[in-house]
């Protein structure tokens, strides 16, 4: 970057491209763990009952072979195999959500990407002045203020939510135990959906200051998006010599097909377009060459040179200028004039009627 420019512009596409390759996208971190808490919690909520009659199933069995229950090794390497495949077989389904919903979270920030560019070991990160730099950046006082944020959050939340509920929850405590369970569960989930709540809106808060620092990182100097277009477009100065050489190339192509030309049809001192017509291998006559001004002098001249007629119909060159180019068979509604034209020349010369 140029010393005193500042950045200004937007970023390009290719500078986007760029930092997406490398990993760097606009990504919250606590926007992703919230929303699997929060769908997380619902899922148990919606899960709790199969699994805890699964475990339940597993406990009366293990109960049932108490009583023939002998102590060795092998018996309980068993027992303990069977209770953890039973524990993975009730947990499994929650796992499988948790695990969709962190993916989910990320897919709707950045999409799919995978960067081994990210992966590699940045050896910078070892160095203490930059550690120290990082511990009193604007992003560790974010980070700061966003943890005293939510643990401010989370402590407001169990207050309030137990404030209004402290008669219900001592009463709790003098049921029986099968109606203290699930009272407890049901407790529990309310409070994590209210604190998962709160902890959403510093989330969404969390990514829109995210995604602002990183607009904000990719930002470019003017002079930058000028070497940028330089390198995508190709420098405009050596571009305008390529065009130039390939008009030049083009004119030489088109004036060497004057002489194959039938008859050059001028304005006469402005405009020249040769024509051909091969009455064998053509169902209309094509344009070969034209030009204005000077090249339409050089066209005539070349024309002159290698015995092509040279006819002056102002209105016809005029109309076969503006509607062909080079190499294009002429209009319809010019046919009958240039056809004239071209019996009148095939006259003269002998090879017509």
């Amino acid at each position: 970057m140029m010393e005193g420019q500042e950045r200004t512009e937007q970023a390009t596409p290719r500078r986007r491209e760029d930092a997406r390759k490398k990993g760097q996208v606009a990504r919250s971190f606590e926007l992703t763990a919230t929303l699997s808490l929060l769908i997380g919690v619902l899922a148990l909520q919606a899960t709790a009952g199969p699994m805890l009659r699964t475990w339940r199933a597993f406990a009366e069995e293990s109960i049932a072979r108490a009583s023939a229950f002998q102590l060795s090794i092998p018996t309980v390497q068993t027992e303990m195999t069977m209770a953890g495949l039973s524990f993975l077989g009730m947990m499994l389904p929650l796992l499988l959500v948790l695990g969709t919903a962190s993916l989910a979270a990320n897919m709707l920030q950045v999409g799919f990407l995978f960067s081994s560019q990210a992966l590699a070991f940045d050896f910078s990160k070892l160095n203490p002045l930059q550690g120290i730099a990082r511990m009193f950046s604007m992003r560790s006082f974010v980070e700061m203020v966003k943890s005293l944020l939510k643990a401010g959050a989370i402590t407001w939340v169990i207050i309030d939510f137990f404030k209004t509920r402290t008669p219900q929850t001592l009463e709790m405590l003098q049921d029986d135990y099968d109606a203290l369970g699930p009272a407890i569960f049901t407790l529990a989930i309310s409070l994590l959906l209210r604190a998962a709540a709160v902890l959403l809106v510093i989330a969404i808060a969390d990514y829109a200051w995210q995604r602002w620092q990183f607009e904000k990182s990719l930002r470019m100097t003017k002079e930058q998006v000028k070497e940028e277009y330089k390198r995508t477009e190709g420098d405009p100065m050596v571009k305008g010599r390529i065009r130039g050489k390939q008009r030049t190339l083009a004119r030489q192509r088109m004036m060497a097909a004057v002489p194959t030309a039938t008859v050059v049809v001028t304005n006469p001192t402005h405009l020249a377009v040769a024509l051909r017509y091969e009455p064998a291998t053509m169902d209309a006559p094509r344009v070969v060459a034209k030009g204005q001004r000077l090249v339409a002098a050089r066209i005539k001249e070349i024309a002159k040179q290698h015995g092509v007629s040279v006819i002056e119909n102002k209105p016809i060159a005029r109309a076969l200028y503006n509607a062909c180019e080079v190499n294009d068979a002429i209009p319809l509604e010019l046919y009958r004039a240039v056809a004239e034209i071209i019996a009148f020349v095939l006259k003269q010369s002998g090879r017509g009627v």
